[in-house]
């Protein structure tokens, strides 16, 4: 597995300017470490293409295709002070609610597109309040990925 960088994309000029950066800086961060974490464990992560090596985007968005102006955040690499204890702020709860994980795996090599897929919180989930809770979610989700990806690639 070739895992690029998490990113975090939001339709509109500034529309990342009411989340506190360091919170959607760390909502990247957790997505990422999850993913290497998990992915790792049961696939060796590499940083080169090569043969037999899936190359996998993935994004959080909170984008509207109608939109031709999207605010585009990159983690950076140095690290996060520890999330403050209580309940996250406000406006990140609104864009973690919005928010999809959006992403594709392609071949590293040939660039053929072998998945790719756009997955949102199901309606009348309870909400994400605290670091905690998004922890958890973002745990749960990708041990879905890798579970999928497990049954898809079974001996191969």
């Amino acid at each position: 597995m070739l895992l690029e960088p998490v990113t975090l994309w939001r339709s509109g000029r500034n529309s990342l300017a009411p989340v506190p950066e360091d919170d959607l800086l760390r909502l990247v961060s957790d997505l990422e470490n999850a993913l290497r974490q998990q992915l790792g464990a049961g696939f060796p992560l590499t940083d080169q293409p090569g043969p037999g090596v899936m190359r996998i985007r993935l994004a959080i968005t909170e984008a509207r295709a109608s939109d031709p102006i999207v605010d585009v955040l990159r983690a950076r690499s140095a690290p996060l002070p520890p999330p403050a204890p209580g309940p996250i702020d406000p406006e990140m709860r609104r864009f973690i609610e919005a928010a999809a994980i959006e992403g594709e795996i392609r071949d590293s090599q040939t660039d053929e597109l072998l998945a790719a897929g756009v997955d949102r919180r199901r309606e009348g989930a309870p909400p994400l309040d605290t670091w905690a809770a998004v922890q958890t979610a973002l745990d749960a989700w990708v041990q879905r990925l890798c579970a999928r990806l497990e049954r898809r690639t079974q001996g191969k």
